[in-house]
């Protein structure tokens, strides 16, 4: 059996002189240098390239000697020669062929690819509006005229004043501070409402009641950030009813890709396994193998790398749906994420929920200016006593208040998803201010969900690591296994191979070379990662179709989330709006 094994690794080491006699040069010219490519010096391979199609890259390849050139993946001959080095890695492993050698040895780092860079990643919001910002210049010129007007009327309208409300100047004052104090407050608490919505992202409080996010006697968590989970199923079951289908988006990757992809991380792991893997097991042969001998080896034990590759791409893409739970990789990924969650919110209606902000003040003033037109009928005479308030000022401040408060709040909210459809009153448009943008929200929405949730580099980390793992990981150990079994057959029959070294040495260096390359599969696929994202392209499949959905499914993809948690916004607002009231009351005088 060892005399069996050493002839063939003889044979192995002689060039094969009757198929270098019976091969016509693939370039055209019957002078080649001697021995395969792989033993070409710099000299050897200027000859090769002379004397074809390839004359003019000698310039270019002067640098490189056979051996070099040959362990050259064909992505980077690509890179080096543009699109003529596709076609002389062909000639290469024709002429290593007809040598019984071939092969590809990694030149450049492992990791480094020549994939096109992936885009940048969406840039994260500016953060939720502010409460306090500089306005701009059209608003702070109608602000300033309006306080000038109001400081004339004041000082040189004063006596025209008196007597249109029958009243001394300091009572007129206390008039006009009711709309003033209502548009501050409505501002104020429609915008505190808003970000209660988002805000905190975890419980801050006292006790937080079961099953809700209040606390008692006082506590709050935002709405969304508390409804995660909630919120993260109905996303997905949209995404995967009306947005994407997950066989349909695999189905887009390319086997030859993405083996083309790995070919420098397996190549140069490949070789450091049939290298490490024959200097343990088998030293003393190894060591007496000449150098081409053991090039052989090498290379042919990386060029089933690819054909694996392919092996296992094509049986993930026809059973992926067991490989990867979208559903419940959605939502363990927003729940473990909720300032991401917050985001695709904040980014997806930023725009809204400025103008809701800023027209708090509008329906603020607006109601205080019924407010005080309904104080000055009914507001005592004489004068309640200071911090004495009477049932007329305190129906009025209190009432108003929780009114104004209440409806406010519950109005700055309708106005975001409804109407759901456009309507038309009097010629006038009214629609939804969410629903308005559907298409350019829609963009931002896939490209956040795209990017930073189903990014390739997420679904390949849930695949290699998810609750799914097990059946790809036993998945890829049995094309590992049959890959190992062909090399194996290369050297000889496998009774006799067993024979020589023992069928144990033979088992130990078959699960020595398939764990060493289980264990680096998550580095390993990071290579594939930016051709994975390119061309999945989740990011345009999911706007496209989003933007596309009819007017009601849009609006149900966001709005159901903290829809029935709505009544506690406008409740706030109320109570809020109560406590005003009574600080109005109390020291209206």
């Amino acid at each position: 059996a060892h005399r069996t094994l050493h002839m063939r690794l003889g044979d192995m080491a002689n060039i094969d002189l009757e198929a270098q006699n019976l091969n016509e040069p693939l370039l055209g010219s019957s002078e080649l240098p001697a021995g395969g490519p792989t033993t070409w010096s710099h000299a050897d391979l200027q000859v090769y390239l002379s004397s074809g199609q390839f004359a003019d890259l000698g310039t270019k390849l002067s640098k490189y000697d056979g051996r070099e050139l040959c362990f050259m993946s064909e992505r980077q001959l690509v890179d080096l020669l543009g699109a003529r080095g596709s076609a002389l890695h062909g000639h290469l492993k024709a002429e290593r062929k007809a040598h019984h050698l071939r092969g590809d040895l990694p030149l450049v780092k492992p990791g480094t690819s020549s994939s096109s860079s992936e885009k940048a990643l969406v840039q994260p919001p500016a953060g939720f509006p502010p409460l306090f910002y500089v306005p701009s210049l059209k608003f702070s010129l109608i602000a300033l005229t309006f306080v000038t007007i109001s400081v004339l009327l004041l000082t040189v309208g004063s006596e025209s004043l008196e007597s249109l409300f029958q009243a001394d100047k300091e009572t007129i004052i206390a008039y006009f501070s009711i709309p003033l104090i209502s548009m501050g407050f409505t501002y104020m608490h429609i915008w505190a409402a808003l970000y209660m919505t988002f805000y905190p992202i975890g419980f801050i409080g006292c006790y937080q009641i079961p099953r809700t996010n209040v606390g008692f006697p006082l506590g709050w968590q935002g709405i969304i950030p508390f409804k995660a989970e909630k919120m993260a199923r109905m996303a997905v079951r949209l995404m995967t009813e009306k947005l994407i289908d997950v066989k349909e988006e695999f189905s887009k990757l390319q086997v030859d890709k993405v083996a083309d992809e790995m070919d420098t991380a397996v190549i140069s792991q490949l070789t450091s396994i049939v290298s490490t893997s024959f200097e343990r097991h088998q030293a003393d042969v190894w060591a007496l193998l000449p150098q081409a001998v053991k090039d052989e080896l090498i290379v042919h034990g990386t060029e089933h790398g690819p054909t694996v590759i392919k092996k296992i791409m094509t049986e993930v893409k026809a059973d992926i749906l067991s490989v990867f739970d979208i559903e419940s990789f959605v939502v363990s990924f927003m729940t473990s994420n909720k300032k991401l969650l917050n985001r695709v919110f904040i980014q997806c209606g930023y725009s809204e929920l400025c103008l809701i902000r800023d027209l708090g003040a509008v329906l603020g003033f607006l109601f205080g200016g019924l407010q005080m037109l309904l104080w000055i009928p009914l507001h005592p005479t004489p004068a309640d006593p200071y911090m004495q308030p009477g049932w007329q000022s305190l129906s009025v401040f209190l009432g108003f208040g929780l009114v104004v408060g209440s409806l406010t709040n519950w109005l700055a909210l309708k106005i975001i998803f409804a109407p759901i459809e456009p309507t038309y009153v009097c010629g006038i448009k009214f629609h939804g201010l969410f629903l308005q943008r559907q298409a350019e929200i829609s963009a931002v929405y896939g490209a956040i969900t795209a990017k930073e949730v189903l990014s390739s580099k997420n679904i390949i980390r849930e695949m290699l690591e998810g609750p799914n793992s097990d059946k790809l990981k036993a998945m890829i150990r049995r094309h590992l296994e049959d890959g190992c079994d062909e090399f194996m057959a290369f050297l000889g029959p496998k009774k006799v191979i067993e024979l020589a070294i023992g069928t144990d040495v033979v088992a130990s260096m078959k699960e020595e070379a398939v764990s060493s390359i289980m264990d680096s599969l998550p580095e390993t696929m990071k290579h594939v990662e930016a051709y994975t994202q390119t061309a999945l392209d989740m990011e345009n499949t999911m706007g496209t179709r989003m933007a596309a959905l009819p007017c009601r499914e849009f609006e149900r993809l966001l709005h159901p989330v903290f829809e029935e948690d709505e009544w506690k916004l406008v409740l706030m607002g109320g109570v809020l709006g109560v406590v005003i009231g009574a600080v109005q009351a109390f020291f209206i005088n």
